[in-house]
């Protein structure tokens, strides 16, 4: 039978400015044939945008583009301005000592150096391996050694392009982090402006930060045509390790009084992250986590062989060569006799392995629950090291029937049998003793389910599980038809999700921002008032969940 095919045609993505100038530049560099069949009105609504206001002509576009070019080649022309190199003796504390290091060593407030001024809470510029990004630091204290040498503890402060935004980040803002580095004064190439920023955050304040945002770039773009040197600001901390940005705790940020709140974060992982057996030596603390004999474990699977697994073919097939976590029961902890000389790149631990259904044959695996493991005989000893993390296994008998999710306030007892066979369920947190089952989940708070918006929606299936889904987009109408009925709570719109985002922007006032096709807006426009009410607004979806589009990577499926 020929696969079906869709009779509806494509239509160019409905984006922000934003979106369309990352994906816009993504193309240009990354894939030019494509860059070509980009739309003539896109460009014209980017070109709109740069003449806002009807006061600049051509010859300032002109200044414009030339002082672009320029900064690409040399981003900081400050920086190779009057460098501050100098030695200890041309270098004097401005003012009375303010304090004292624990470890000795008088505090100051304030450095004077040949041509510049450094302060607790400003920020200075290194010299770096890169000519184009030299590194940049705030001050959070400075002191004198015992030796005269004057001292400055700083913390990096790394530019957008440096960060996950790429090309998305504005080229002055910069993000805090927790690496510190202690510099001498005489290190200092310049000092350089860095306004800490405290933005209110939410769907409500966007107009008004987009406002402030504009008036800050045209400062900017003043202060670039004077050939002044480019002054940064700093809205938050970037934590890759965490994969996230946060808000900056400013009230911690240069107190100069010797503490750094990044080193003591970065204390209090290294002590998490130390290795630590217990006195009875049944347990032990491994990257932060603690671990006991009768415990459930992850293992790296590949401290263990093949199994000579059946080779027929199912739904999945192309997960060759990937493995889950082998899941173990910790009996025993070998290597070791007294605590002082735990080294656990030495130790080896006695672990009972549970097999999962693919580890027995592939049609099991296709017929079994994933979270499903087999109890066996088999007991080996591997590395300590090879410990991934902790789970929990229970006997199936132990799980009260289910058929909603497990509400976060609700613990299950545990089995109190050694032997466990064949179902697993893996949770966060220790068991409480006397929780009870299912009935409790009728008192089960609502507050924290997630409003969901499923785009591309097809007939429901990653909105299967998700217990508030209340809005969905699908272009074919008889998959719509389709999720309707598998999810008779939601509000499935049949129709483009081009035209549906150009309805929602102009319902929010928001077209000046919406880079959308004639037909797009056209069609939006034909859409009667109750649809439009029924739109989703900013600040009503928690959560969106999209595709996937048979395109696949592609530049539609870059846009969900």
């Amino acid at each position: 039978m020929a696969p079906v095919t869709s009779k509806r045609n494509a239509m160019p993505a409905t984006t922000t400015r934003l979106i369309n100038r990352i994906w816009g530049e993504y193309y240009c560099n990354y894939s030019p044939e494509d860059s070509k069949k980009s739309d003539t009105c896109a460009m014209k609504d980017d070109e709109n945008e740069e003449q806002e206001g009807g006061e600049e002509d051509e010859e300032e576009d002109e200044e414009e583009n030339g002082l672009v070019i320029e900064q690409t080649v040399k981003p900081d022309s400050g920086s190779k301005q009057g460098t501050l190199y100098c030695s200890n003796e041309e270098i004097e504390w401005d003012g009375e000592a303010v304090g004292s290091m624990p470890g000795g060593g008088d505090l100051y407030k304030r450095a004077i150096v040949p041509g510049s001024t450094v302060s607790v809470g400003g920020s200075v510029l290194l010299t770096g391996d890169s000519e184009e990004y030299p590194p940049i630091y705030f001050v959070e204290y400075m002191f004198e050694e015992s030796d005269g040498r004057k001292v400055v503890h700083g913390r990096l402060l790394m530019r957008g392009s440096q960060t996950v935004l790429g090309n998305t980040a504005n080229e002055r803002e910069v993000f805090m982090t927790n690496d510190c580095l202690e510099f001498e004064l005489a290190d200092i190439v310049q000092t350089v402006v860095v306004e800490p920023r405290l933005m209110p955050w939410g769907y409500q304040h966007r107009k008004s930060n987009a406002a402030n945002d504009k008036a800050d770039r045209a400062r900017a773009d003043n202060r670039k045509s004077r050939g002044l040197p480019m002054e940064y600001f700093c809205k938050s901390m970037y934590c890759p390790g965490r994969g996230g940005f946060f808000c900056l705790e400013i009230d911690c940020m240069g107190l100069g009084s010797g503490f750094c709140q990044s080193c003591k974060i970065n204390e209090v992982q290294k002590e998490k992250e130390d290795f630590n057996i217990n006195s009875s030596m049944t347990g032990f603390t491994h990257m932060g986590t603690e671990y006991s004999i009768h415990d459930f474990v992850y293992l790296g699977p590949r401290h263990f062989g093949e199994d000579g697994k059946t080779s027929e073919n199912f739904k999945g097939g192309r997960n060759v060569g990937l493995k889950a976590y082998v899941v173990c029961h910790l009996l025993e902890i070998e290597g070791v006799k007294t605590r002082k000389q735990a080294d656990p790149e030495s130790m080896t631990v006695k672990v009972r392995r549970f097999f999962r259904p693919e580890d027995i044959s592939s049609e099991k695996a296709y017929r079994s629950d994933i979270q499903e493991v087999y109890y066996s005989e088999q007991i080996v000893t591997v590395p300590l090291l090879a410990i991934e993390g902790k789970c929990e296994v229970r006997r199936k008998q132990d799980l009260p029937f289910m058929d909603a999710p497990l509400p976060a306030h609700i613990k299950l007892t545990p089995s109190k049998e050694r032997v466990v066979d064949d179902a697993t369920i893996r949770k966060k947190g220790k068991c409480k003793e006397g929780g009870s089952g299912f009935d409790e989940q009728k008192d089960a708070p609502s507050s924290n389910r997630l409003a969901t918006l499923d785009i591309f929606a097809g007939c429901g299936g990653l909105s299967e599980g998700v217990s508030l889904t209340k809005w969905a987009i699908e272009y074919e109408e008889p998959a719509g038809e389709a999720f309707k009925l598998n999810h008779p709570e939601a509000l499935m719109l049949i129709n483009n999700c081009n035209v549906i985002l150009r309805a929602i922007m102009t319902a929010c006032e928001d077209e000046d921002d919406c880079i959308s096709t004639p037909e797009a807006a056209e069609l939006a426009a034909k859409l009667d008032e109750k649809e439009i009410n029924n739109l989703p607004r900013p600040g009503q979806v928690d959560f969106i969940n999209g595709g996937p589009p048979c395109q696949g990577f592609s530049g539609m499926n870059s846009l969900e």
